[in-house]
């Protein structure tokens, strides 16, 4: 997880103050905004495989997704990161 630190300290205490306000939920937006990259990223996957391609990686954290031939599941990579986004596996149709 790559925290969003703004450094202030060259401004007035004021803008310091409204630099820390403009921040706020910040890092709680960048976690949105990546588990919704990494969901859409899976899908197209998912058409990866059905289509006979290569399946790409994750293109956040730049991991491999987990494939089940058998049972035709796309899971996430595996890692906290990708455990926190809640993302449940794609069963992926035969072509």
């Amino acid at each position: 997880d790559v925290p969003i630190v703004a450094d202030f300290s060259n401004l007035s205490r004021g803008s310091q103050k409204l630099g820390a306000i403009l921040f706020v939920g910040a890092q709680a937006w960048r976690k949105g905004w990546d588990r919704n990259l990494s969901a859409a990223a899976m899908a197209q996957a998912a058409f990866a495989i059905m289509n006979g391609r290569p399946i790409p990686q994750d293109p956040v954290y730049r991991q491999d997704y987990r494939w089940d031939p058998v049972t035709r599941q796309l899971s996430m990579p595996a890692g906290k990161n990708f455990d926190d986004m809640g993302i449940k596996p794609i069963t992926v149709p035969k072509p």
